[in-house]
């Protein structure tokens, strides 16, 4: 027996149906997945998509997509050629508690001399900073702040009462906090020369690059 033809807008409602359908399950079977930073997409494109050279022109754009997510891994790859860079100095991953408790001839044992050396260089880096404030501070006192400090109460032939203001003595600690600050400054080169040592030291010589410089000191927490 044969089937009895379907009228006209009934076969019409069926593809409009299907074809909705179909859509709702493709949209459904995206799937996003992330891991070790790549983007994985699986895209089950509908049925009708085949009918039409546009749809098939969208299937290209799906492929460059893919290559976009490729090139996406730029970042994993810079990442990765800084660790290049880094070699043995990876060791920086590292506790804080591992690094002081390493040996110190050991790769973790340097990287914790050098932490050291750089914390002693920030250190005297305040130091200057805070000297020179204390040298700045007495240089720009006022007569009236002069008098103050180093004033002593007394009184005048006519017996009214003064302030004795010994200068020496204000112009000998504004001389001796100028070169406490001249010091400080002499500090922070030895620090810093001792910090590029150390640095140098580790990379056996070779100069880091910015990046891989930024990246150890991020992992040294400095």
């Amino acid at each position: 027996m044969s089937a009895t033809p379907k009228p006209k807008h009934e076969s019409e409602q069926m593809d409009r149906f299907q074809i909705k359908t179909l859509g709702r399950a493709a949209a459904l079977s995206v799937g996003l997945t992330v891991g070790a930073g790549i983007i994985l997409l699986t895209y089950a494109e509908p049925a009708f998509a085949e009918r039409g050279n546009g749809n098939g022109g969208n299937g290209g754009d799906n492929g460059n997509g893919g290559n976009g997510g490729n090139n996406g891994n730029g970042g994993n790859n810079g990442r990765g050629a800084v660790a290049s860079e880094l070699k043995g100095l990876n060791a920086a991953h590292a506790s804080p508690n591992a690094l002081i408790h390493a040996a110190a001839n050991s790769r973790p044992g340097q990287l914790n001399t050098y932490v050291a050396v750089r914390t002693a260089a920030a250190n005297a880096t305040s130091a200057e900073q805070a000297t020179f404030d204390a040298w700045q501070d007495l240089a720009n006192m006022t007569q009236d702040d002069i008098n103050a400090v180093y004033g002593i109460p007394g009184v005048d032939a006519q017996g009214n009462p003064v302030i004795n203001v010994d200068m020496a003595d204000y112009d000998a600690d504004v001389v001796a906090a100028e070169d406490a600050y001249n010091a400080a400054v002499v500090d922070v080169g030895l620090a810093e020369n001792m910090a590029n040592d150390g640095l140098l030291s580790l990379t056996g010589g070779a100069t880091l690059s910015d990046a891989a410089k930024a990246e150890l000191d991020r992992l040294l927490g400095l």
